[in-house]
Parts: C-alpha cells; sequence; structure tokens
C-alpha cells in the first residue's frame, strides 16, 4: 500500500524569499546574499543560491524607528534537505563595512514586540 510509504514528517523545503532588516547599508556598493548548506559548524563552499541587492534595494530602519524589511528573492527556489543546517552569507561588495543587519535568537527580547 502507497500510503504507507509516505513520509509523516517533510523530508524537504523549498526557499525563495527571506526577509533581512538592516541597520545600516552602503549608499555606494551593493551586497551579496548567499545560501550555503552549514559543514563542520561553519558554512560549506558551494553556493546553494545567491542575490545581489543594490544600494537602493536595501532597506533601513526610518529615523523613528519603523522598521522596514528587505525583501531578498532567490532566481529559482532553493531545496532544503530535511535534518541539514544552513547559513545566510553577507558579502558586501568592495569589502564595505557599511553593511549591519539586525539578528536575533530565539528567548532573547523582539525589538519589534508585534512581529512573532
Amino acid at each position: 500500500m502507497l500510503k504507507n510509504r509516505i513520509p509523516r514528517t517533510p523530508t524537504r523545503a523549498h526557499l525563495s524569499k527571506i526577509v533581512v532588516y538592516f541597520k545600516r547599508k552602503d549608499n555606494r556598493f551593493g551586497v551579496n546574499i548567499e545560501v550555503r548548506e552549514v559543514e563542520n559548524g561553519v558554512p560549506g563552499r558551494i553556493v546553494l543560491g545567491k542575490v545581489n541587492l543594490r544600494p537602493s534595494d536595501v532597506n533601513i530602519a526610518d529615523e523613528d524607528g519603523t522598521f522596514t524589511g528587505t525583501d531578498v528573492v532567490f532566481p529559482q527556489p532553493i531545496f532544503l534537505a530535511s535534518g541539514n543546517e544552513y547559513a545566510l552569507v553577507f558579502h558586501p561588495e568592495g569589502f564595505s563595512p557599511e553593511y549591519l543587519i539586525w539578528t536575533g535568537k530565539a528567548g532573547q527580547t523582539n525589538l519589534r514586540p508585534q512581529v512573532a
């Protein structure tokens, strides 16, 4: 019976878009964002998906503290296998130190309480 062969938990997913919250950006240089599988606790060499954002594509928090996310849409969906770890790798063009992103960990204070 085919019914007994269907896995009860998802074994894969496809990633097509993420939202990134930038704190600061460079107005001259863009940023490359890559998805990589993690190997031995660090991002591996193989790039699964990549997007280049121009400075005009990057939203930052307004002066009044209003957060506006930047949609990062990958040109093709990225296959993610269940049980694997993945990393987002940010490479500012020109090695610009101006880019800063907001990060967080589960259980920490949320700067935007209305967002789960």
